[in-house]
Formats: structure tokens, C-alpha cells, sequence
């Protein structure tokens, strides 16, 4: 027989319910524990002499009422601690004692009432002395403190018993409600985590499971959900790659045909044509050119900016070079001038340059069709900080009509070509939107303004540096 091998046995999840229960039950038992100590802890007190007892006074005093009748003046050792006394003459006049003057006259008064009960301040005895005089005692029926001084400043037993008892249940209950707000945001910490991970589509985890009922059916949901929002993207991403692939191989296919059709008109204008023939033969050729631009803009509007040849480090100062290089490469295409203005350009940036190449051929491309003749076309390379990130600011300005108010808020839009009437079909509102694209994808952005100085456009991209 093989070794045998214990099975994880999976808990039982419990209902909130249960949880609650259970901290109720605890919250409970620790209220009557706190009752109980008080109670030992006040028990041991009286029963060691740290607390009097309630009818300690009174028992006191009983014991004393013969010393107090045959005493020729009355004194304090003769009473119990604590206790008031007044002695009086047989007409009520106050003879001495501790009582005030207020005092002196609410104990008379109340003496000839035959009221024992002195207006919140305890209780009388009355005893007749042996040579006529009267004492009237002011005792206290409470648990006391052995200690004069503590009976002075602090509140009697039984009200500090009750304050302690106040202070340890609302320790205990804010203990045990921290306990169990932590024992639930534990639990919770997963689902939020999950919830997180799908609002930023990473699909890729594991069911997970709690000790809770509640939540590990919200859990079970979510990640059910996530399943299938992973499902549909991906059945989206493969449709997206089929169109691609579809529209691809259309591109491809029609550029054979276009190519033949070109090499035959081009043979046609090199024979001899009338020339209302050769002027037929340019509309052709001039109509190929145009469709091969639209094939070179489809093949730069199906290639993804994700698909690029990888990044690498590359310092401020070569990059700005390579940038500038680039544009009078392309001003001189034009034949165009380029007036180049840099900065400091310290620092390095991670990015794939080749996809920065291409956003920055866009811009320069798009500002030289703009450009008059005779103008030159100006670039500006700083390094800028906007909200505690540095960046390479490469700003393109030309000397054209610039952005109206309109075109500064959809430039970048896909197939946004500014003249309405669009009659010009050279813009096909390709460029801004592919460069914004390409530079979106290395973390930077286009920002489209303005020139004071020139009238023209600016436009200006930022590359994030590291």
C-alpha cells in the first residue's frame, strides 16, 4: 500500500451573521467579566480596610451613643470619622459643634420636625445628653474610604466603582469593534484588490476565497466577470486582428494591379502620345500617386503602436540630436531651412526611438506643409517640468495660419482635416492623430498652440524622462 496523504480540509465558510454573533457573545462576556472584577476588587477592599462599610458609621456610632451622653463636651474623637455634630441648650441655641451657621439652624429645625433625614446630607441622630443638652449627628449611611483624603477628592466607592465600569466598557467595546472592522477589511482587501485588477484589465489571477459567505460569493462573481470581460476582449482583440490582417492583405492585393497599371502608363509616356493622350496619361499617374498615399497612410494607420522594435536608454542630448538631424532631413526634402534653438538637454529617457521617430516625422510634416516658401521652420528642444515629471519638450513652430479655436480642441482626432469644405485633399487628418498616438504609447502627449511671434502653429511633444 502507498503512504497515505492528509487532505487539506477546506473550512466552512461563515455567514456575517454568525461573525456578528460571536463578537456580541464576547462583547457580552466581557461586560459581566469587568462586572465581576469590580466586584472582587470592591469586596477585597472592604474586606482588607481599604473601604468602610456602608452601616460602618452607623454601627460606630451606637457603639459611642453612652460615651456621648455622660461626656462633658462633646469632641470629635468621640464621634466617627466624618461624621458633623452640633450640641445645643435646651431653648436651641447652638452651643458649638462642627455645623455652620445654615447648618446649625437646618438641624434644630429639623430636630423639632422629628425629621431624621438631612436634606441630601445623610441622616440625624439625636441624643440627649445626661446634663440636658442636646447633640444632633449628621452620619452617613455609604461605603467610605479608610483614607480621610481620598474621602475628600475623590468620589465615593460606589460612584468610582461606576466610573470604572463606564471607562472599561467603552474600552472594551471600542477594542472589539476595531477587532472586528480589522477581521472584515482582511477579507475585503482581497475583493478590492481583484476589483482593482479588472478596472486595469489584468486578467490574469486566480480564483480566490475568503472565510466569509458574503464576500466569497461577491469574489465568486467577480471572477466570473472577469472571465468573461477576458473572453470578450479576447474574442474582440481577435477580431480586431483578423479585420487587420484582412485589410492587410487587401492593401497588399491592390498594389499589384496599381503597380502594373503604373509601369504601363509610364511606358505609355515614354512613346509617342498626342498630346491630348498625354495629358489623359498624367491624370492616371497623378491618380496612382494618390492611391499609393492612401495605402501608405492604411499601412500606418494598422500599425500598432505596441508593435515596435523595443526600448532602449538613450540620453537627452542624442536624442534632441537625432531629432534635429531628422527635421532638416525632411526641411531639405522640402527645401525648407530649419531653425534650431536648444537648452540644457540633461538626463536620459527609456523609450523605443523608432516610434518617437515617427510621431516627430509626423509633426515635422505636417508643420512644412503649412510653412510658406521662404520661411524657416523652427524647432525648440528644453527640458520642462510640469508637475514634479521632467520631460523633452520638442516644439515644432511654423509660419502658417496657425489653429483656430476649433482645431485646437480636435486636431489630433482621427481623420480630422480642419477645412470643412475639404476641398484640399492633400490633409486627411492623419498625421497629428498618428503622432499623438505614437507618443501617447512611450508615455508623452501632444500639445498643440499657437506662436505669438510667427502667427503659425505650434505643436510641441513630450517624452517622459526617466
Amino acid at each position: 500500500m502507498g503512504d497515505w496523504i492528509p487532505m487539506e480540509v477546506k473550512r466552512k465558510p461563515k455567514a456575517i451573521a454568525a461573525i456578528f454573533i460571536r463578537y456580541i457573545s464576547l462583547f457580552c462576556v466581557n461586560t459581566l467579566l469587568i462586572l465581576g472584577i469590580l466586584f472582587l476588587a470592591f469586596s477585597v477592599l472592604i474586606n482588607t480596610g481599604g473601604i468602610r462599610r456602608a452601616d460602618d458609621m452607623q454601627t460606630r456610632l451606637n457603639e459611642n451613643v453612652s460615651a456621648i451622653k455622660q461626656a462633658d463636651k462633646v469632641t470629635k474623637e468621640i464621634l466617627p470619622e466624618g461624621c458633623g455634630y452640633g450640641v445645643y441648650d435646651k431653648d436651641g441655641t447652638y452651643l458649638y459643634g462642627t455645623y455652620g451657621e445654615i447648618e446649625a439652624k437646618e438641624a434644630w429645625t429639623d430636630y423639632m420636625e422629628d425629621n431624621i433625614y438631612a436634606r441630601g446630607k445623610g441622616y440625624y441622630r439625636f441624643i440627649a445628653k445626661e446634663d440636658g443638652e442636646l447633640c444632633i449627628v449628621n452620619y452617613f449611611i455609604e461605603a467610605r474610604y479608610t483614607n480621610a483624603a481620598w474621602n475628600r477628592y475623590l468620589p465615593s466607592p460606589v460612584i468610582m466603582t461606576v466610573i470604572l465600569f463606564v471607562l472599561l466598557f467603552l474600552f472594551q467595546t471600542v477594542i472589539l469593534a476595531r477587532s472586528f472592522g480589522k477581521h472584515l477589511s482582511r477579507r475585503l482587501e482581497a475583493m478590492n484588490e481583484m476589483t482593482q485588477k479588472i478596472q486595469r484589465r489584468d486578467l490574469e489571477f486566480d480564483e480566490e476565497h475568503s472565510d466569509i459567505k458574503e464576500i466569497d460569493e461577491v469574489m465568486d462573481s467577480l471572477y466570473k466577470m472577469k472571465c468573461a470581460l477576458k473572453e470578450s476582449l479576447e474574442e474582440q482583440w481577435n477580431q480586431e486582428k483578423e479585420k487587420q490582417e484582412q485589410i492587410a492583405a487587401l492593401a497588399h492585393d491592390i498594389k499589384t494591379p496599381l503597380t502594373i497599371i503604373k509601369g504601363n502608363a509610364q511606358l505609355l509616356e515614354e512613346g509617342s502620345l498626342a498630346e491630348e493622350e498625354q495629358e489623359y496619361n498624367q491624370y492616371i499617374l497623378r491618380n496612382i500617386a494618390e492611391i499609393e498615399h492612401y495605402l501608405a497612410m492604411l499601412r500606418e494607420m494598422l500599425l500598432s503602436p505596441k508593435e515596435s522594435a523595443g526600448e532602449e536608454k538613450i540620453s537627452c542630448q542624442e536624442l534632441g540630436e537625432r531629432l534635429e538631424e531628422q527635421a532638416r532631413i525632411l526641411a531639405a526634402a522640402s527645401r525648407q531651412e530649419v531653425l534650431s534653438i536648444k537648452g540644457e538637454l540633461a538626463g536620459e529617457a527609456r523609450c523605443d526611438y523608432s516610434q518617437i521617430e515617427r510621431a516627430w516625422n509626423n509633426l515635422i510634416g505636417n508643420a512644412l506643409e503649412y510653412n510658406p516658401e521662404g520661411k524657416e521652420l523652427r524647432i525648440d528642444l528644453r527640458i520642462v517640468l510640469e508637475e514634479g515629471q521632467a520631460y523633452l519638450a520638442a516644439k515644432v513652430t511654423d509660419w502658417g495660419r496657425g489653429f483656430d479655436a476649433r482645431d485646437l480642441a480636435h486636431a489630433t482626432e482621427q481623420f480630422y482635416q480642419g477645412d470643412e469644405s475639404r476641398h484640399d485633399r492633400s490633409h486627411h487628418g492623419i498625421g497629428l492623430y498618428t503622432a499623438a498616438r505614437f507618443a501617447a504609447a512611450q508615455g508623452g502627449r501632444i500639445r498643440l498652440s499657437n506662436s505669438k511671434e510667427t502667427g503659425g502653429g505650434e505643436v510641441t511633444l513630450y517624452l517622459r524622462l526617466e
